[in-house]
């Protein structure tokens, strides 16, 4: 069972125990890496949102979907990745807040940054910094990792371009992403493979 300890951002929701080195003791609205997906969405909404999900994986092994959550308390969008071996064991989990000005993103982003530096002092930080999204060249990204023993933190602030906004009808937001070891291999050198 799982120990909370801290909150990071009391609007945030992330949520670490005593062993914050390893990752599956981090939650976002409730849901750990390794848990079973369908300890937290019944089937039926699974099927559901896989119908929603597109996704350019060649390798079967893990799948993406995400779910909106109706009583959110930071995140109002989910995204996992799970097993498809029968388990549904999820090895991703992704928080998104969404803002209409990417300028109230940058300020949560660093109080997430100097908390987890406060919480997880010996997390290797790697700063990438703002820079052009690759595939959207007019969009911004300001992303920031942790890396820990068993696992990464990953943070980013994405700025779409208006274009792709009204295209696609996607927001600036915020992102906190929780990995696994075994989905940053998979998604390496497998997923698209």
């Amino acid at each position: 069972m799982k120990r909370l300890l801290l909150i990071l951002i009391l609007t945030l929701g992330f949520q670490t125990s005593t062993k914050a080195d390893d990752i599956r003791d981090f939650q976002i609205e409730g849901i750990s890496l390794g848990d079973n997906l369908l300890d937290h969405f019944n089937i039926e909404e699974l099927k559901q949102q896989l119908k929603k999900t597109n996704s350019t994986y060649t390798s079967k092994k893990i799948k993406r979907t995400w779910f909106l959550i109706e009583d959110y308390k930071t995140y109002k969008q989910i995204g996992v990745h799970y097993k498809v071996d029968g388990s549904y064991e999820i090895v991703h989990v992704k928080g998104t807040i969404i803002y209409n000005d990417i300028n109230q993103c940058y300020p949560k982003l660093k109080e997430i940054v100097n908390d987890i530096e406060k919480q997880l002092p010996s997390a290797k930080k790697i700063d990438k910094g703002k820079r052009k999204h690759s595939e959207f060249p007019k969009t911004f990204i300001t992303n920031i990792f942790f890396k820990l023993k068993i696992g990464q933190v990953y943070l980013q602030c994405i700025d779409w371009d208006k274009n792709t906004e009204k295209k696609y009808g996607w927001n600036d937001h915020l992102s906190v992403e929780l990995d696994t070891p075994e989905f940053l291999k998979w998604l390496n050198n497998e997923a698209y493979k």
